[in-house]
């Protein structure tokens, strides 16, 4: 419908066309022709009226229509944002979680594949090649990386640990592995508690992770957990069984993740977990110490037994120089146990449960064997490794660290920094009086890699 718009009241007006007059005819009927042009105008307006509000009644309900449907699709895009942004969010959060520090390579990556591609990040340089210059060691002491996961992430971490899957394995590489990226972090106590107040201390743990020490610790997060003495002493009864099972040397499959000390303090292993992928998605060794100084010992040691017990092939542990008595006699961890157990009466205090803690030490293997073609430990190497047989014909249990022992060297040495030394001396600065483990210059580590056929070392023990 088209009709002329009106300037005068914007009413849509039609033109009317009367019938021509009869010239012959009276103006007698003039007036009845004029009084019917009119009433046809004044009908005319009325239709054109009607017509006009119904156009502005349909303009109105298409308006209104439009409204809601461009209401919608606004509606529809914000959701569309919000959910694109969570999903990236996610994605970054993941790949954070998935990010290298050690030997990493994607989980989903074949053995084959590990073993074929020239260009997988993850497996070392030999010693002098130019390739070892692209190494990222990266200090983030001072970077603050969250150690508590959403609930939504614990909860797939949870489904993920109750699975209890393989990850795949190269044993001994064709070609030398190849560390990508090296991290420096640590956090000290007082980030910890911090870590553990901000947490609700009354939160209970759903009943399905009831009797289950694993989960239990997952869900309670990177705080202070409180144990119960017959839980504690099963989990290191069961770590002690397995730890023994395993060879003096360790040979650990690639891709792997390698951790150096932790010494209790368990924000920082929840911190390193979750940057780097659990166990039970990324394989994982760790070198030694992690009691003493810290002061969550008993948690980290009983999270990561729990994680030996129920992924074996997928976390390794070697023993390091604090896991002896006499050590934690002299720092911490004696007393952090006996405190975190005491006014027990009935023989569950903590006097009676480190003897526990004590013998899964004792157990612990003391060098690792990455990829076939990597040596790691503790400490450090000595004149009497003479060959990896040597390691593993090292007898366990193993209480004290007798002095002058290749078990000792392997947990107390350390690089001699003196440019002009070359072979092995004592550790006078470990132990002034007497000397413990060795120092060894540069010229010993390129004699030990061509003598074992080995590519390099990895230790612990310094920063």
């Amino acid at each position: 419908m088209k009709l002329n718009k009106s300037s005068n009241n914007g009413l849509g007006e039609a033109k009317v066309f009367p019938k021509e007059i009869d010239k012959n005819k009276s103006d007698v009927g003039i007036p009845e022709l004029k009084r019917a042009a009119q009433d046809i105008n004044i009908e005319q307006r009325i239709s054109s009226g009607n017509s006009m509000m119904t156009n502005k009644v349909n303009k109105t309900s298409w308006g209104l229509v439009s409204g809601v449907v461009c209401t919608a699709v606004v509606i529809a895009c914000l959701v569309g944002a919000i959910i694109v942004l969570i999903n990236k969010r996610r994605q970054k959060r993941q790949a954070v979680l998935n990010a290298n520090i050690g030997e990493m390579v994607a989980l989903q990556t074949t053995a084959d594949d590990v073993e074929n591609n020239e260009n997988l990040p993850g497996m070392i340089c030999t010693p002098g090649e130019k390739s070892s210059t692209n190494v990222i060691h990266s200090d983030r002491t001072d970077t603050i990386v969250p150690a508590q996961l959403t609930l939504m992430e614990q909860n797939a971490l949870l489904q993920t640990v109750k699975q209890s899957g393989r990850l795949k394995a190269v044993l001994k590489g064709k070609k030398p592995p190849k560390i990508t990226r090296v991290i420096t972090y640590a956090t000290s106590d007082d980030i910890t508690n911090a870590d553990c107040s901000a947490r609700d201390d009354n939160c209970s743990v759903p009943e399905d992770l009831n009797g289950d020490l694993l989960l239990k610790l997952i869900r309670n997060g990177p705080k202070q957990f409180t144990f119960k003495f017959e839980e504690i002493r099963e989990i290191l009864l069961q770590g002690a069984r397995v730890f023994l099972e395993e060879p003096t040397l360790i040979e650990v499959p690639l891709p792997c993740v390698v951790y150096g000390d932790i010494h209790g303090q368990y924000s920082d292993l929840h911190r390193w977990f979750n940057l780097n992928g659990w166990p039970s998605q990324v394989r994982s060794l760790f070198l030694g110490d992690f009691v003493d100084r810290g002061s969550h010992g008993i948690e980290v040691v009983a999270l990561l037994t729990a994680l030996k017990v129920r992924f074996p092939k997928n976390i390794f542990l070697c023993r390091g120089n604090h896991e002896e008595e006499s050590l934690n006699r002299a720092y911490s961890f004696y007393e952090e146990v006996c405190a975190r157990f005491s006014g027990n009466f009935e023989g569950k205090d903590g006097r009676a449960l480190y003897p526990y803690f004590r013998s899964l030490f004792s157990n612990l293997p003391l060098a690792a064997l990455i990829g076939g073609r990597i040596l790691g430990m503790h400490g450090g190497i000595s004149p009497r490794l003479t060959s990896l047989q040597a390691i593993r014909e090292i007898r366990r249990p193993l209480e004290e660290f007798e002095v002058g022992s290749l078990e000792c060297d392997l947990v107390w040495s350390d690089p001699d920094t003196s440019p002009d030394r070359t072979g092995f001396r004592s550790n006078f600065e470990r132990e002034p009086l007497y000397g413990i483990g060795q120092l060894f210059a540069s010229d010993t580590v390129q004699n030990l890699c061509k003598k074992l056929g080995i590519d390099m070392l990895i230790r612990g023990h310094q920063a």
